[in-house]
């Protein structure tokens, strides 16, 4: 068990994480930045088959496992089953980490400080023609300054502001089974992210005995 561990307090440089235990690995150069590609998610790892768009449009997010001692931030999505990692699009100027910040105080009325770059996710949705491209970062809440601010989809889809140490957050999302086709997509992305997060804190504690 690991529920007294912070995971942004381990110091852990993140390629180091990323060369052990992540599959993909690949820096890679999306929108003129140079990140460490994590994965590229599919319709043949959601549904099993290939689906191919004419055309693909663009959008860039960026995404945080947000820590508040011991526990992290989720958003419960209950009209549609799954829980997600707080996050969202860039808005047009907006730099990677400070979309981050605004996206982290909306969705869970805390201010945050953006700690570590882990590297980005890529997710071809053929049904929708999207390629989007997450940047996913730790992140510390420092300070909670409102209650969440979700959106009008957002409150419709019955979003909730949950925190719980990383044992059950892996054993809840696990479990699920999302109902829709975006939420098939993001939580395979938030789930796979959650367990390189698992395995960050995992080594950092090795490292320390």
């Amino acid at each position: 068990m690991v529920r007294s561990t912070c995971i942004t307090c381990l110091h852990l440089h993140p390629t180091e994480l990323i060369v052990k235990n992540v599959r993909y690995f690949i820096k890679f150069s999306y929108y003129g930045v140079d990140m460490i590609e994590l994965a590229t998610i599919t319709d043949m790892e959601i549904l099993g088959v290939e689906r191919k768009a004419a055309v693909l449009h663009g959008r860039e997010a960026a995404r945080a496992i947000l820590s508040r001692g011991s526990d992290i931030a989720l958003l419960w999505v209950s009209k549609l089953g799954y829980h997600k990692l707080p996050g969202g699009g860039l808005e047009d100027g907006e730099e990677r980490t400070g979309a981050l910040a605004r996206e982290i105080l909306e969705e869970t009325g805390w201010e945050a400080d953006i700690e570590e770059e882990l590297g980005m996710t890529v997710e071809i949705r053929g049904e929708f023609g999207l390629r989007q491209v997450s940047y996913v970062y730790l992140a510390q809440a420092s300070k909670k300054v409102a209650r969440p601010s979700f959106t009008k989809k957002e409150m419709s889809q019955g979003f909730e502001l949950r925190w719980m140490n990383i044992d059950e957050a892996l054993k809840m999302m696990e479990n699920e089974e999302p109902k829709d086709y975006e939420g098939k997509f993001v939580h395979h992305r938030d789930l796979f992210l959650l367990k390189m997060a698992y395995s960050l804190i995992m080594d950092g504690l090795s490292s320390q005995k």
